[in-house]
């Protein structure tokens, strides 16, 4: 049985990627639906999505007004389920596409117009490059590590050979940083697009430093020279971006 979204032709890729540009909440309809279900029922969850029937029109509209309360906890409290629901997710093929399709759109949001007052638009136009910014490192992640995972499942390398203790170790390694990276990222993703106090910010500045720079500074003095010449910049890098997150929302 064929899976729903999993080939998408560009004309449905184009349709989809103007009514994420035109409707913030949309994919973030169709990720707080498929948290809330636990993964049931994905295959019609898609089919209303990708062929924006009256039913999706109702879910945007009930989804808007329920808010996403619930998807903060599980982002900012849940951490194990988060984790759980992510692997899911990325084991969708067409939901990956839908979240390609949403990268893409939010890769544009440094460009959009912010409104409101001053310190709010401010804030948002802030928030807004950040997101752009978080969108092109989940992008550039994705390929790694679905490649990681591919090899994994099938016990063989790129170039066909089988795997041996060594190269599994190494793939199960590599594909647990991409995946961190990609849940971490996706996390401060949703953390942003919702946050309204300062103290919003706050925690996602916590959960980088706790995902991305604590695990890292704990293992650095292990590694060779290369290695930590490597994880020396990545520091750098978390540094920049926990620093882009000094925001003042209210």
């Amino acid at each position: 049985m064929a899976v729903v979204g999993a080939t998408l032709t560009s004309a449905q890729e184009t349709n989809l990627l103007s009514r994420m540009d035109q409707d913030d909440d949309f994919w973030m309809v169709l990720f707080a639906i498929y948290l809330r279900s636990r993964g049931d029922q994905i295959e019609d969850l898609k089919t209303r999505c990708i062929n924006g029937t009256a039913e999706w029109t109702d879910d945007l509209k009930k989804n808007r007004e329920q808010g996403y309360g619930d998807i903060k906890q599980l982002v900012t409290e849940k951490t194990l389920q988060w984790t759980i629901r992510i692997k899911q997710y990325l084991g969708d093929p067409g939901l990956l596409n839908l979240l390609k399709i949403y990268l893409r759109s939010l890769a544009g949001s440094r460009t959009k117009r912010a409104s409101g007052s001053d310190t709010t638009s401010n804030a948002r136009k802030q928030i807004n490059t950040i997101l752009s910014q978080l969108a092109d490192s989940i992008s550039l992640t994705l390929d790694p590590y679905q490649d990681m995972t591919h090899c994994l499942e099938h016990n063989q390398t790129p170039g066909g050979k089988d795997l041996t203790d060594v190269s599994r170790n190494y793939y199960q390694m590599r594909q647990s940083e991409y995946f961190n990276l990609i849940s971490t990222y996706l996390a401060m993703v949703i953390s942003l697009k919702i946050a309204a106090t300062n103290e919003d910010i706050m925690r996602c500045k916590e959960m980088a430093r706790r995902n991305l720079v604590k695990p890292l500074e704990s293992k650095i003095d292990t590694l060779d020279k290369n290695d930590k010449k490597e994880a020396w910049n990545k520091l750098d890098n978390y540094a920049k971006l926990i620093r882009s997150l000094d925001i003042q929302i209210e």
